[in-house]
């Protein structure tokens, strides 16, 4: 049917495509190519109906239903079809797994199957003898005509017979291979679930693993105090701003009031020594209230966090 109709039809779509480029864009030397085109196209398209065709009677010849008598092209339409209809029964029931296994025995499949192409063969005969014969048909050859035309109709009614048993048949095997093929259906079926099965308690216990391991890790992992930091800056910060204040304080001496003449008001000068020494004192003193900072201020973040664990157990 592919080859009958689609071939003929990819012609005209492509002669209808040619037709419209030409009508829009006229005649113009450009036009070649589009030709050149076509031809490629064309030849395509030739290759494909030949490899189509031959994988076609391939696979006939293979199922090994196939009438090569020559005088079969003249059969009638309905005998043709037919016969595709017995080829198909057949091969349904030869593919089946009630066939393959012989449950049914030395069964006349092929017998009756050839029994009908023959049958066929001599339908084609027939009609082709009485085509040519009607051309200079006499009156003695009625009879004769009337009994070619008798013995074709009995041989369609075979055939629909042969087709009608055969389509029963091959519906019965059909469904006496289904539940022959049940049991390994479902074998197959439960091994797929318990296979999948297996899987999901592998990858959960792989999980589980996973999670263990990570929680053991986290466990074991020390915290360090944040505000250990903060508060060593910080009192760091504090300590040299009040440092460097009491500093400024020795070295500058003290802040005197304004007096009328600037040039009476002398500051006191420092010796080396007693620089030296200021500068000691306020070091130490650095130190002294960093340290009391930190402590200060690690005593005062203990009591926040026990007064809010103490408010969380109360709520």
């Amino acid at each position: 049917m592919l080859l009958k109709w689609g071939c003929p039809a990819l012609v005209a779509v492509i002669a209808g495509v040619n037709i419209a480029v030409v009508s829009i864009i006229g005649v113009m030397p450009q036009l070649l190519l589009l030709f050149v085109a076509d031809a490629a196209l064309l030849l395509g398209i030739a290759a494909l109906a030949v490899c189509l065709w031959d994988r076609a009677e391939a696979l006939r010849r293979q199922t090994g239903y196939v009438i090569c008598e020559a005088s079969y092209a003249d059969a009638p339409r309905h005998i043709k079809k037919a016969m595709r209809r017995i080829y198909s029964s057949a091969r349904a029931m030869r593919g089946g797994t009630a066939y393959q296994t012989g449950i049914f025995g030395d069964m006349p499949l092929e017998q009756l199957v050839y029994s009908a192409a023959t049958h066929a063969v001599t339908s084609a005969e027939l009609t082709a003898a009485i085509r040519d014969l009607e051309i200079d048909c006499g009156p003695d050859d009625r009879a004769a005509l009337e009994a070619a035309h008798r013995r074709q109709q009995e041989i369609r009614t075979y055939l629909q017979q042969v087709e009608a048993a055969l389509a029963r048949t091959a519906t019965s095997a059909e469904t006496l291979s289904n539940h022959l093929e049940q049991p390994a259906r479902e074998q197959a079926a439960a091994a797929k679930r318990e296979r999948a099965r297996a899987e999901s308690a592998q990858r959960r216990q792989m999980a589980l693993d996973r999670l263990e391991q990570a929680t053991a890790q986290a466990n074991s992992k020390d915290k360090i105090d944040s505000f250990v930091i903060e508060d060593r800056v910080t009192s760091i910060q504090a300590g040299y701003v009040e440092a460097k204040e009491a500093s400024d304080a020795v070295l500058k001496g003290p802040t005197l009031p304004p007096a009328e003449n600037a040039a009476e008001v002398k500051r006191p000068l420092l010796s080396a020594e007693t620089k030296a020494a200021a500068r000691k004192r306020a070091l130490k003193a650095t130190k002294w209230t960093a340290d009391a900072a930190t402590r200060l201020s690690r005593t005062a973040a203990k009591l926040v966090a026990e007064k809010l664990e103490k408010h969380s157990d109360e709520n």
